[in-house]
């Protein structure tokens, strides 16, 4: 189960553009995960390899938001027999004068 917050807001929320998104995350799992990704407008943003998630306490880099429009993270872990994956609902990113 992945259960991740930008700022401190679940997915859905909408986070302004003038900031950095600071990825935390809960994550329970039976198999192991491999990495952590970021998804930023449909592209891979940022990848992070659990190991190096761990040693910095359970955060992700921050990311900058302005000139985005969505973001969301996913976890993969690669089994032998299986590739698995979960991903988060997006956090929309609003402009600082308040369009979306």
């Amino acid at each position: 189960m992945l259960r991740p917050t930008a700022n401190g807001r679940w997915p859905g929320a909408t986070l302004p553009d003038n900031t950095d998104a600071l990825i935390g995350l809960n994550l329970a799992t039976r198999d192991p995960v491999e990495y952590l990704e970021i998804i930023a407008d449909g592209e891979k943003a940022l990848t992070v390899p659990l190991r190096d998630w761990a040693a910095h306490g359970g955060t992700l880099p921050a990311l900058p938001l302005a000139g985005r429009d969505w973001l969301a993270v996913r976890a993969v872990t690669i089994a032998e027999d299986r590739l698995q994956m979960a991903h988060s609902g997006p956090w929309y990113i609003g402009r600082i004068d308040g369009s979306p």
